[in-house]
């Protein structure tokens, strides 16, 4: 079920739940991907104030989180291979998935909780299902290729630390 283009492999916390995303929602993403991208951002010289500034948000987050998602937030980790326009999971189950739904992943540890993106399934064969995260504007879908981007580069550097043992 892939295709030639940028595929990444990864492990993270997934669900498929039914139902719609609001308006709301919509908003928190936007805030999600736009965190998870500068905090995947190096920077080379970091102070030490700095450091301490990122730990008490780190820290807040983490309380915030569970605050908001409790021990529900918690989802398993589910291999997940990752397109520009997809993603695909092996189905567990052999009850029938919704048509539509929403996709919850998580993109970073230290973010307070998953993103939820609206999708519809693609395809179901061989095992695997496929769904199409459904973005309601540009600035969604350019904040979702940058996650992609990011966790590609991440993939290949964790790739390359375990073939070089040195």
């Amino acid at each position: 079920m892939t295709e030639a283009s940028l595929i990444i492999e990864t492990e993270l916390p997934f669900s498929w739940t039914a139902g719609e995303l609001s308006p709301n929602l919509h908003q928190s993403n936007r805030l999600l991907m736009r965190v998870a991208n500068l905090l995947d951002t190096h920077d080379p010289e970091q102070s030490t104030s700095s450091e301490r500034l990122e730990a008490k948000l780190d820290l807040m987050l983490h309380w915030l989180g569970y605050r908001l998602f409790g021990e529900a937030g918690d989802q398993p980790a589910t291999r997940l291979w990752l397109g520009y326009d997809w993603i695909e999971w092996e189905k567990n189950s052999t009850t029938d998935l919704p048509e539509t739904g929403i996709l919850n992943l998580t993109i970073n540890p230290t973010l307070p909780g998953p993103l939820r993106l609206a999708a519809r399934i693609l395809q179901v064969a061989d095992g695997h299902v496929r769904a199409q995260p459904i973005f309601p504007d540009e600035e969604q879908l350019e904040a979702w290729n940058q996650c992609l981007f990011r966790l590609h580069r991440r993939a290949v550097q964790e790739a390359r630390l375990k073939s070089d043992p040195a």
